[in-house]
């Protein structure tokens, strides 16, 4: 039996075979195909968001998966002491204060203290201690650079500055230590007690001092203003335009979370408005969106917009995993069957995955930004062959991402598109939408080649 919309068709065919001849039929279909091509072009261009929108700025209006995941995060963040080794404090290590770290100071002031004792400074004192200060200019050399790239400073480069350190500092530790040269009032000590903290290790095998280093020079810190947009206009390609009208944008709404799926992941960045100043990048996603696909402009206000790399990203969110972790040890599945445990797990993914991001959207806004910016988009498996091109998502787009994520919803405003923007609109999402699946082909032949490579090898 024929569906209410075939019976239909079927009716109004007979019907009009019945009734017209061949040439009328002709006009007729001719009309209709005319009306549906003007119906889909309407659709396709869309109305001014400004005229179609309820509200012209973000909400905090949570889905079902933010709201359980806010649920477990008030449980755990009750959950405090020293038994934990990760605790809300700890975060505050990620973010630089000020426009040099404590070690660049205090090399600043052993410099002042060697240039006015020079008469009794040891030849191989002045050479250590120039050694380290080159160093550490390089390494603040190269960080600036990691946050252009979005690679950040590798821990093996980390590794490498510590180790050429070393030496240097058993000198310098061995000469300020003595009293004699240590008279009241004078603060070499203190100041050399910094440089030991930050560059002396006690123990390679044990890798802290390295992880201690490694995070904070991969620290988030306020962006520069010459990268960002003078206009402050960024844009969001989405097939989520009626939502968003009605009830505003929200950082509590992910694809990767609110679909069904074998498993909810969460977003690299936390729970934000992920919008990007790269017009090119947003038609990509509005295009990919589907037919309902459509770009929307915002404008950014008054914002406190920090900058990470990939590194400092992926070190604040494995300090994330440990917080959550060591609190939610007990909803871990208890089961023999290792299946009942994958099923439970999947059940309860979606729940600490909003966590993961609710928390990281906190600790971001505890610490006074209102949106976080990447050059790139962010790729925790680079270094795996078989993953590396199925997550890089820069890839996929043909150039860098370019991410701007907004913590702060309210300080969104909506921008008009006028009618020619949008006609347009439609050709450049098509166009970025192509280059998309021709791009993402590419990136499975990368894939299968890497596997080919693994078995060969």
């Amino acid at each position: 039996m024929l569906n209410p919309p075939v019976w239909a068709a079927v009716h109004i065919k007979n019907t009009i075979d019945d009734r017209f001849t061949k040439a009328q039929k002709k006009k007729i279909y001719g009309t209709a195909a005319v009306v549906g091509a003007l119906l889909l072009a309407v659709t396709a261009v869309g109305r001014n968001p400004v005229k179609a929108a309820q509200t012209l700025s973000g909400s905090t209006m949570k889905t079902k998966p933010y709201k359980l995941g806010e649920e477990l995060l008030n449980e755990v963040l009750k959950k405090r002491g020293s038994e934990y080794s990760v605790n809300l404090e700890d975060f505050k290590s990620f973010f630089k204060e000020g426009d040099k770290f404590d070690f660049e100071k205090a090399i600043d002031t052993l410099d002042d203290f060697i240039q006015k004792n020079r008469e009794i400074i040891p030849e191989n004192v002045a050479d250590a201690f120039k050694g380290i200060q080159n160093r550490t200019k390089q390494l603040i050399l190269d960080r600036k650079e990691g946050f252009l790239t979005m690679e950040g400073i590798s821990k093996e480069r980390t590794e490498q500055f510590l180790k050429s350190n070393a030496d240097d500092m058993d000198i310098l530790s061995e000469f300020f230590q003595k009293k004699s040269l240590n008279p009241n009032g004078d603060n070499t000590l203190s100041v050399l007690k910094i440089l030991e903290d930050n560059f002396k290790i006690k123990d390679i095998s044990v890798n802290s001092d390295i992880v201690n280093l490694h995070r904070k020079i991969n620290a988030f810190e306020i962006c520069p203003d010459d990268i960002l947009p003078k206009d402050n206009v960024y844009y969001h390609g989405t097939g989520e335009t009626g939502k968003i009208f009605k009830k505003g944008i929200t950082p509590f709404n992910s694809n990767q979370l609110n679909k069904t799926g074998i498993m909810a992941v969460a977003r690299e960045c936390g729970a934000g408005i992920y919008l990007t100043p790269d017009e090119q990048v947003a038609q990509t996603f509005a295009g990919v969106a589907g037919p309902k696909g459509k770009l929307l402009s915002y404008k950014a206000n008054d914002m406190r917009v920090g900058i990470t790399s990939q590194e400092g990203m992926i070190n604040l969110y494995n300090t994330i995993n440990s917080f959550l972790n060591e609190r939610t040890a007990e909803h871990i599945p208890q089961s023999e069957n290792p299946f009942a445990i994958v099923f439970d797990i999947m059940q309860t993914s979606r729940q600490h995955s909003a966590a993961k991001e609710i928390l990281l959207r906190k600790i971001m806004l505890n610490n006074g930004y209102d949106a976080i910016y990447t050059t790139k988009g962010i790729n925790s498996l680079k270094d795996t062959d078989i993953t590396r091109h199925m997550f890089d998502i820069n890839s996929k787009l043909g150039r860098p991402e370019a991410q701007f994520v907004v913590y702060t919803p309210e300080k969104l405003e909506l921008l008009p598109r006028t009618l020619k923007q949008r006609i347009f609109d439609i050709k450049d999402r098509s166009v970025r939408l192509g280059n998309f699946i021709l791009n993402d082909i590419k990136s499975s032949f990368e894939i299968y080649k890497d596997m080919f490579n693994i078995v060969k090898k």
